[in-house]
C-alpha cells in the first residue's frame, strides 16, 4: 500500500468517524429530549391531579368557611370588644381568615382562579414592589436590581403577580439565614422552539423574564425533582406550608408564561416567563374603599339560592337585617317553583354556581326567561367556574367568591342592584 492509498483511507475513516459521531450526538439529543418529554409529561398528570382534588377541596371548605367567618363578624358586632368573649370570637375569625389563604394558595393550583389581568410594565411593578421586598429581606441581605430598558409589558394580575413575586423572595430570604444577597433582574428575551417546548411546554417567541437569584444554600436533589409539588417543603412545620413554589407556578401558568429553576450550593435562580404583550400598559386599578354599612342597606327583594343550609342561613340572616325581602331555596328547582308562585317583583337572584340538578347558571338564564328584569349575582367556593358551561367568568364583576365577610356581601348586592344594564 502506498503513501496515497494510505491517505485516502485515512481520510475515508475520519469521516466515517465524524459521519458516526455526528449521528450518535443525534442520537443523545433525541433521547435527551425524549426523555425529557416524558418527565414533563408526568409532572403534567401529577399536576392535573392535584388541580382536580384541589378544586373540589376548595369548594367544600370554602362553604365552610363563609359560614365561620360570617357568623364571626355577625358576633363580633354585637359583643362588647372588651369582653373575654368578644376576643374569643376574635381568634375564631384570625384563624378562619388563615385558613382561607390557604384555600386561595390552592385555588392558584387550579388556574381558573377569578383575576382582574391588565397590561403592565414589569419594570415598574417590580419597583412599586420594592418596599415591601426590602421589608420582608430584613437588614442582613441586600437587594439589587437589574432592570432592561427595554418595553416590558406583560398581561396579569397585579395583586397576584405580587404574590408570586414575594412568594419567591420569602424563598430567597430562607435560604440565606447568615446573610447575602438577593438579585432581581429582568430582560425580554426569545425563546426557541427546542428551550421553550423541551424545557418548559410553552409556546416559542418573546418573553418577558423576570429573575429572583440568591447567594444561598442552594437546593439538594431532592428538592429540585419535587419543586412545584404542594406541601413539599424541607421547612420546619411552623415556618411554610409547602405551597410558595405551586402557588408561583399557578400564578404564572394561569397567565400562560413559564418557572425555569436552577440551582447549585450557593446559587439558586428561578426565572420566571410572560408572554410579551402588545397592548398599551395601564395603571394597576385602585382598590374602591369600602361601603359604609348604610350605603348597603335596600328594600329589594331577593331570591336566594343555595344547597349548603348554612351558608343560605348566614346570608339570609345578613341581608333581612339590611332591610331586603328574601326568598330562599336549595336548588334551581326549588327556586324556579318559588319564583313562579311570588307575584310580586324579584329584583335580585343571589344563586351558588354549582348546585346538584340545576347549576346557577341554567338558573339565571330560565329565571330571565320569565323576569327579564331580574338582576343576578353569583356566589361559589370552587375554583373552575368555567366547568359545566356556566359560563360565569364572561361577567367576573357579579361573583362574589367564597368566603366573605357580611360586610362584602352587602356590597355586592348593592353594586349589582343599583349597575346600569
Amino acid at each position: 500500500m502506498n503513501e496515497l492509498e494510505l491517505q485516502q483511507r485515512l481520510a475515508v475513516a475520519e469521516e466515517t468517524i465524524r459521519v458516526l459521531q455526528n449521528e450518535l450526538e443525534e442520537t443523545n439529543r433525541g433521547l435527551i429530549s425524549i426523555a425529557l418529554e416524558e418527565e414533563q409529561r408526568r409532572q403534567l398528570q401529577k399536576m392535573e391531579a392535584v388541580r382536580r382534588f384541589a378544586g373540589g377541596v376548595c369548594h367544600d371548605f370554602n362553604n365552610l368557611l363563609t359560614v365561620i367567618i360570617g357568623y364571626s363578624h355577625i358576633l363580633l358586632g354585637s359583643l362588647d370588644r372588651l369582653a373575654p368573649a368578644s376576643q374569643s370570637v376574635e381568634e375564631i375569625r384570625k384563624a378562619a381568615v388563615r385558613a382561607e389563604a390557604l384555600t386561595r394558595r390552592l385555588m392558584i393550583l387550579t388556574h381558573k382562579v377569578p383575576h382582574q389581568s391588565q397590561a403592565l410594565d414589569l419594570n415598574t411593578l417590580v419597583t412599586e414592589f420594592r418596599p415591601a421586598i426590602l421589608r420582608l429581606l430584613g437588614d442582613n441581605i441586600p437587594l439589587m436590581m437589574v432592570l432592561t430598558p427595554s418595553p416590558c409589558r406583560i398581561f396579569v394580575d397585579p395583586a397576584q403577580f405580587e404574590e408570586a413575586v414575594m412568594n419567591l423572595v420569602s424563598n430567597a430570604r430562607d435560604a440565606m439565614p447568615q446573610g447575602g444577597t438577593l438579585t432581581l433582574e429582568t430582560a425580554v428575551v426569545e425563546l426557541n422552539e427546542a428551550f421553550a417546548q423541551a424545557l418548559l411546554g410553552i409556546k416559542a417567541g418573546p418573553y418577558v423574564q423576570l429573575s429572583v437569584r440568591d447567594t444561598g444554600m442552594g437546593m439538594s436533589e431532592e428538592s429540585k425533582a419535587h419543586l412545584f409539588e404542594p406541601f413539599f417543603t424541607t421547612k420546619q412545620r411552623e415556618q411554610g406550608s409547602g405551597l410558595g413554589l405551586a402557588t408561583v407556578y399557578g400564578i404564572v401558568k394561569q397567565s400562560s408564561g413559564a418557572v425555569f429553576v436552577s440551582s447549585e450550593p450557593g446559587f439558586t435562580k428561578v426565572t420566571i416567563y410572560l408572554p410579551c404583550h402588545t397592548a398599551p400598559c395601564q395603571a394597576p386599578e385602585p382598590i374602591s374603599a369600602p361601603a359604609a354599612a348604610a350605603g348597603a342597606r335596600g328594600t329589594e327583594t331577593i331570591l336566594l339560592v343555595e344547597d349548603e343550609a348554612g351558608v343560605r342561613s348566614f346570608c339570609r340572616a345578613v341581608l333581612k337585617g339590611l332591610g331586603y325581602t328574601i326568598l330562599e331555596a336549595s336548588s334551581g328547582p326549588a327556586a324556579l317553583k318559588l319564583a313562579s308562585e311570588y307575584t310580586g317583583p324579584i329584583h335580585l337572584l343571589l344563586s351558588d354556581v354549582v348546585m346538584p340538578e340545576m347549576n346557577g347558571r341554567v338558573l339565571a338564564e330560565r329565571l330571565a326567561a320569565e323576569r327579564p328584569a331580574i338582576k343576578v349575582a353569583y356566589m361559589s367556593g370552587y375554583s373552575d367556574y368555567a366547568f359545566l358551561g356556566t359560563g360565569v367568568l364572561e361577567n367576573a364583576r357579579n361573583l362574589l367568591q367564597k368566603p366573605f365577610a357580611p360586610m362584602a356581601l352587602a356590597r355586592k348586592v348593592r353594586d349589582v342592584l343599583d349597575a346600569k344594564t
